[in-house]
C-alpha cells in the first residue's frame, strides 16, 4: 500500500519560508530532496508550485488549487483538494508519495502521513511561514548530520521519522 510522506526543511524556529521562497541556499540539502523524491509523485500547493518556477523533472507533479481553470504544462496534474490528489490512480498505485509544501498543505496532510522527512537547519532564520508537528507522534528511524561548509551556509541534520 502507498506510503504518504511529508518532506520539509525547517529552521530551529520552525521557519520554512519567507515571501514565498525558502530563506536559505543549501545545495546539498536540495540534492538530498531531489534524490529522495525522484521517481515518486509529489503533491504541492499552487503557491509552492509557482515558487519552484517549473515542474520537478522525473516526478509526477500534482498541484492543488481552488482555481477552476488553472493552466499547467503537460505531465502536471491539477486537482482541487488533497483528497482528490490522494485518489488519483497514479498516486494510489505508487509505493511512496511526497507532500512537498507549502505550510497549508503540510497541515492538511499531516493526519494522513506515514513518514516525515524533516531536515533540521541549525539556525534561527527570519520568515513568515512555519512548519508545525507534534514530536510525540513520531519515531526517529534515521538521521544524518551535514556540517556547514563553503557551499552550505548552515549545518543541517536530515531526519526520517515514522508515525508511532
Amino acid at each position: 500500500s502507498m506510503t504518504l510522506s511529508l518532506i520539509v526543511a525547517a529552521a530551529q524556529n520552525g521557519v520554512i519560508g519567507k515571501d514565498g521562497k525558502m530563506p536559505w541556499r543549501l545545495p546539498d540539502e536540495s540534492t538530498y530532496f531531489r534524490q529522495t523524491t525522484l521517481g515518486h509523485p509529489v503533491i504541492t500547493g499552487r503557491k509552492n508550485y509557482e515558487a519552484m518556477g517549473r515542474p520537478l523533472p522525473d516526478r509526477l507533479n500534482v498541484v492543488i488549487t481552488r482555481q477552476p481553470d488553472y493552466k499547467v504544462p503537460d505531465g502536471v496534474v491539477v486537482v482541487h483538494n488533497l483528497q482528490e490528489a490522494l485518489q488519483l490512480s497514479q498516486v494510489k498505485s505508487a509505493p511512496e508519495v511526497f507532500i512537498i509544501g507549502g505550510a497549508q498543505i503540510y497541515n492538511e496532510a499531516m493526519p494522513f502521513a506515514d513518514k516525515l522527512y524533516l531536515t533540521d537547519i541549525d539556525a534561527k532564520i527570519e520568515g513568515d511561514t512555519f512548519f508545525r508537528y507534534d514530536p510525540s507522534q513520531w519515531q526517529l528511524e534515521w538521521s544524518k548530520h551535514h556540517p556547514a561548509d563553503e557551499v552550505n551556509k548552515y549545518a543541517f541534520t536530515m531526519k526520517r521519522f515514522k508515525r508511532k
